[in-house]
Protein backbone atom coordinates (compact mmCIF):
# COMPACT_ATOMS: atom_id res chain seq x y z
CA UNK A 1 0.00 0.00 0.00
CA UNK A 2 1.23 3.49 -0.83
CA UNK A 3 1.59 6.32 1.65
CA UNK A 4 -1.05 9.08 1.65
CA UNK A 5 -1.30 12.63 2.94
CA UNK A 6 -3.27 13.96 5.90
CA UNK A 7 -6.21 15.99 4.61
CA UNK A 8 -5.90 18.40 7.54
CA UNK A 9 -2.21 19.39 7.50
CA UNK A 10 -0.78 17.60 4.45
CA UNK A 11 1.76 15.45 6.35
CA UNK A 12 2.73 12.09 4.84
CA UNK A 13 0.89 9.13 6.37
CA UNK A 14 2.22 5.59 6.22
CA UNK A 15 -0.31 2.76 5.65
CA UNK A 16 0.09 1.59 9.26
CA UNK A 17 -0.70 5.00 10.77
CA UNK A 18 -4.27 5.49 11.96
CA UNK A 19 -3.69 9.07 13.09
CA UNK A 20 -1.58 11.89 11.71
CA UNK A 21 1.68 12.18 13.73
CA UNK A 22 1.67 15.98 13.23
CA UNK A 23 -1.88 17.14 13.99
CA UNK A 24 -3.52 14.01 15.41
CA UNK A 25 -6.45 13.86 12.95
CA UNK A 26 -7.89 10.45 12.17
CA UNK A 27 -6.41 9.16 8.92
CA UNK A 28 -9.83 7.85 7.86
CA UNK A 29 -11.69 11.04 6.83
CA UNK A 30 -14.33 9.29 4.78
CA UNK A 31 -17.13 11.19 3.09
CA UNK A 32 -19.77 12.37 5.53
CA UNK A 33 -22.88 10.21 5.89
CA UNK A 34 -25.68 9.74 8.41
CA UNK A 35 -23.60 7.24 10.44
CA UNK A 36 -20.90 9.87 10.83
CA UNK A 37 -23.47 12.56 11.67
CA UNK A 38 -25.03 10.31 14.34
CA UNK A 39 -21.61 9.64 15.89
CA UNK A 40 -20.95 13.40 16.01
CA UNK A 41 -24.31 14.05 17.68
CA UNK A 42 -23.53 11.50 20.42
CA UNK A 43 -20.09 13.06 20.75
CA UNK A 44 -21.73 16.48 21.11
CA UNK A 45 -23.44 15.44 24.36
CA UNK A 46 -20.34 13.87 25.93
CA UNK A 47 -17.38 16.00 24.80
CA UNK A 48 -16.44 19.60 24.18
CA UNK A 49 -13.38 20.23 22.02
CA UNK A 50 -11.17 23.33 22.06
CA UNK A 51 -11.52 26.20 19.64
CA UNK A 52 -15.13 27.41 19.89
CA UNK A 53 -14.19 31.09 20.20
CA UNK A 54 -11.80 30.83 17.28
CA UNK A 55 -14.59 29.18 15.29
CA UNK A 56 -17.05 31.99 16.10
CA UNK A 57 -14.56 34.54 14.82
CA UNK A 58 -13.81 32.58 11.63
CA UNK A 59 -17.51 32.05 10.91
CA UNK A 60 -17.97 35.81 11.06
CA UNK A 61 -15.95 36.38 7.89
CA UNK A 62 -15.52 33.03 6.10
CA UNK A 63 -18.47 30.77 7.01
CA UNK A 64 -18.63 28.93 3.69
CA UNK A 65 -14.87 28.32 3.62
CA UNK A 66 -14.94 26.89 7.15
CA UNK A 67 -17.79 24.51 6.23
CA UNK A 68 -16.14 23.56 2.94
CA UNK A 69 -12.82 22.72 4.58
CA UNK A 70 -14.58 20.66 7.24
CA UNK A 71 -16.44 18.67 4.59
CA UNK A 72 -13.24 18.17 2.60
CA UNK A 73 -11.45 16.61 5.56
CA UNK A 74 -10.00 19.35 7.77
CA UNK A 75 -11.99 18.22 10.80
CA UNK A 76 -9.27 18.48 13.41
CA UNK A 77 -8.83 22.15 12.52
CA UNK A 78 -12.37 23.21 13.48
CA UNK A 79 -14.73 22.80 16.41
CA UNK A 80 -17.32 20.13 15.61
CA UNK A 81 -20.34 21.80 13.92
CA UNK A 82 -22.92 19.68 15.74
CA UNK A 83 -21.34 20.25 19.14
CA UNK A 84 -21.25 23.94 18.23
CA UNK A 85 -24.92 24.24 17.27
CA UNK A 86 -26.15 22.36 20.35
CA UNK A 87 -24.10 24.48 22.76
CA UNK A 88 -24.83 27.81 21.07
CA UNK A 89 -28.56 27.24 20.53
CA UNK A 90 -28.92 26.26 24.18
CA UNK A 91 -27.32 29.56 25.19
CA UNK A 92 -29.22 31.60 22.60
CA UNK A 93 -32.57 30.08 23.62
CA UNK A 94 -32.15 31.45 27.13
CA UNK A 95 -31.40 34.90 25.69
CA UNK A 96 -34.32 34.63 23.27
CA UNK A 97 -36.83 33.70 25.95
CA UNK A 98 -35.49 36.26 28.44
CA UNK A 99 -35.56 39.11 25.93
CA UNK A 100 -39.22 38.49 25.01
CA UNK A 101 -38.35 38.97 21.34
CA UNK A 102 -40.36 35.89 20.37
CA UNK A 103 -43.65 35.52 22.21
CA UNK A 104 -46.12 33.03 20.76
CA UNK A 105 -48.67 34.02 23.42
CA UNK A 106 -48.54 37.72 22.62
CA UNK A 107 -51.48 37.93 20.21
CA UNK A 108 -54.66 38.66 22.17
CA UNK A 109 -56.74 37.39 19.25
CA UNK A 110 -55.49 33.83 19.82
CA UNK A 111 -57.49 32.01 22.53
CA UNK A 112 -55.61 30.18 25.31
CA UNK A 113 -54.03 26.99 23.98
CA UNK A 114 -51.24 24.55 24.93
CA UNK A 115 -49.18 25.20 21.77
CA UNK A 116 -48.14 28.79 22.57
CA UNK A 117 -46.61 28.08 25.99
CA UNK A 118 -44.91 24.96 24.60
CA UNK A 119 -43.27 26.98 21.80
CA UNK A 120 -42.33 29.75 24.23
CA UNK A 121 -40.61 27.22 26.47
CA UNK A 122 -39.03 25.18 23.66
CA UNK A 123 -38.18 27.84 21.07
CA UNK A 124 -34.90 26.01 20.49
CA UNK A 125 -36.92 23.36 18.62
CA UNK A 126 -37.79 25.98 15.98
CA UNK A 127 -34.10 26.80 15.57
CA UNK A 128 -33.17 23.13 15.28
CA UNK A 129 -36.00 22.57 12.78
CA UNK A 130 -34.49 25.16 10.45
CA UNK A 131 -31.20 23.27 10.13
CA UNK A 132 -32.45 20.12 8.31
CA UNK A 133 -34.78 22.30 6.23
CA UNK A 134 -31.89 24.52 5.11
CA UNK A 135 -29.85 21.45 4.23
CA UNK A 136 -32.77 20.00 2.28
CA UNK A 137 -33.36 23.10 0.19
CA UNK A 138 -29.63 23.51 -0.42
CA UNK A 139 -29.46 19.89 -1.55
CA UNK A 140 -32.19 20.66 -4.10
CA UNK A 141 -30.96 24.08 -5.22
CA UNK A 142 -27.29 23.09 -5.46
CA UNK A 143 -27.73 19.51 -6.66
CA UNK A 144 -25.22 20.02 -9.49
CA UNK A 145 -22.44 20.44 -6.91
CA UNK A 146 -22.79 16.79 -5.82
CA UNK A 147 -22.83 17.81 -2.14
CA UNK A 148 -24.81 15.21 -0.23
CA UNK A 149 -27.42 15.97 2.42
CA UNK A 150 -25.13 15.27 5.37
CA UNK A 151 -22.49 17.62 3.97
CA UNK A 152 -25.13 20.32 3.51
CA UNK A 153 -26.01 19.85 7.17
CA UNK A 154 -22.49 20.99 8.08
CA UNK A 155 -23.02 24.36 6.38
CA UNK A 156 -26.49 24.73 7.93
CA UNK A 157 -25.19 23.89 11.44
CA UNK A 158 -22.19 26.23 11.30
CA UNK A 159 -24.18 29.19 9.95
CA UNK A 160 -27.19 28.63 12.23
CA UNK A 161 -24.87 28.63 15.23
CA UNK A 162 -23.34 31.91 14.11
CA UNK A 163 -26.84 33.28 13.53
CA UNK A 164 -27.65 32.52 17.17
CA UNK A 165 -24.46 34.30 18.26
CA UNK A 166 -25.48 37.36 16.22
CA UNK A 167 -28.92 37.34 17.82
CA UNK A 168 -27.54 37.00 21.36
CA UNK A 169 -24.88 39.71 21.02
CA UNK A 170 -26.68 42.28 18.86
CA UNK A 171 -30.39 41.71 18.20
CA UNK A 172 -31.49 40.84 21.75
CA UNK A 173 -29.66 43.77 23.42
CA UNK A 174 -31.04 46.26 20.88
CA UNK A 175 -34.54 44.87 21.42
CA UNK A 176 -34.31 45.05 25.22
CA UNK A 177 -32.72 48.51 25.36
CA UNK A 178 -34.53 50.37 22.58
CA UNK A 179 -37.59 48.15 21.96
CA UNK A 180 -38.01 49.14 18.29
CA UNK A 181 -41.21 48.30 16.32
CA UNK A 182 -41.40 44.53 16.26
CA UNK A 183 -42.17 43.64 12.64
CA UNK A 184 -39.73 46.08 10.97
CA UNK A 185 -37.05 44.90 13.39
CA UNK A 186 -37.91 41.26 12.71
CA UNK A 187 -37.62 41.88 8.95
CA UNK A 188 -34.23 43.53 9.52
CA UNK A 189 -33.02 40.53 11.55
CA UNK A 190 -34.22 38.00 8.96
CA UNK A 191 -32.70 40.07 6.15
CA UNK A 192 -29.33 40.08 7.93
CA UNK A 193 -29.57 36.31 8.37
CA UNK A 194 -30.57 35.69 4.74
CA UNK A 195 -27.71 37.82 3.40
CA UNK A 196 -25.23 36.10 5.70
CA UNK A 197 -26.41 32.66 4.61
CA UNK A 198 -26.32 33.64 0.95
CA UNK A 199 -22.76 34.88 1.43
CA UNK A 200 -21.83 31.59 3.10
CA UNK A 201 -23.30 29.68 0.15
CA UNK A 202 -21.27 31.78 -2.30
CA UNK A 203 -18.13 30.60 -0.47
CA UNK A 204 -19.19 26.98 0.05
CA UNK A 205 -20.42 26.02 -3.42
CA UNK A 206 -18.64 26.12 -6.74
CA UNK A 207 -19.87 28.09 -9.73
CA UNK A 208 -21.08 31.65 -10.07
CA UNK A 209 -20.87 33.52 -6.75
CA UNK A 210 -23.90 35.73 -7.41
CA UNK A 211 -26.05 32.74 -8.36
CA UNK A 212 -24.94 30.88 -5.22
CA UNK A 213 -25.73 33.95 -3.09
CA UNK A 214 -29.24 34.22 -4.55
CA UNK A 215 -29.86 30.49 -4.09
CA UNK A 216 -28.80 30.84 -0.47
CA UNK A 217 -31.29 33.68 -0.03
CA UNK A 218 -34.00 31.53 -1.58
CA UNK A 219 -33.12 28.65 0.74
CA UNK A 220 -33.67 30.82 3.84
CA UNK A 221 -36.95 32.15 2.45
CA UNK A 222 -38.25 28.64 1.73
CA UNK A 223 -37.13 27.47 5.17
CA UNK A 224 -38.97 30.37 6.82
CA UNK A 225 -42.12 29.63 4.81
CA UNK A 226 -42.12 25.93 5.70
CA UNK A 227 -41.45 26.69 9.38
CA UNK A 228 -44.34 29.18 9.45
CA UNK A 229 -46.65 26.68 7.72
CA UNK A 230 -45.74 23.93 10.23
CA UNK A 231 -46.32 26.18 13.26
CA UNK A 232 -49.57 27.51 11.77
CA UNK A 233 -50.59 23.93 10.99
CA UNK A 234 -50.12 22.97 14.63
CA UNK A 235 -52.45 25.81 15.68
CA UNK A 236 -54.97 24.87 12.99
CA UNK A 237 -55.10 21.21 14.04
CA UNK A 238 -55.57 22.12 17.69
CA UNK A 239 -58.34 24.68 17.13
CA UNK A 240 -60.02 22.54 14.46
CA UNK A 241 -60.12 19.23 16.33
CA UNK A 242 -59.32 19.76 20.02
CA UNK A 243 -60.36 23.26 21.06
CA UNK A 244 -63.58 23.57 23.05
CA UNK A 245 -65.23 26.98 23.42
CA UNK A 246 -66.30 27.88 26.93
Amino acid sequence: MQSTNCLNCGSVLEPSQRFCPQCGQNADTHRLNFKHIWHDLIHAFTHADKGIFSLIWQLAYKPGIVAREYVEGKRKKYFNPFTFIILIVGFASVILISSGFTNFSGDSRVPPNPISPFLNKHVNLIIFLNIPLLALFNRLLFRKDKINYSENLVLAAFTSGERSIFFSLFIAPIWVIFHPPFYPFLVFYLLCWSCYYGWACSQFYSGNKTASFLKGLLSTILTQIVTTVLVSGAYFIYFKFFYTRH
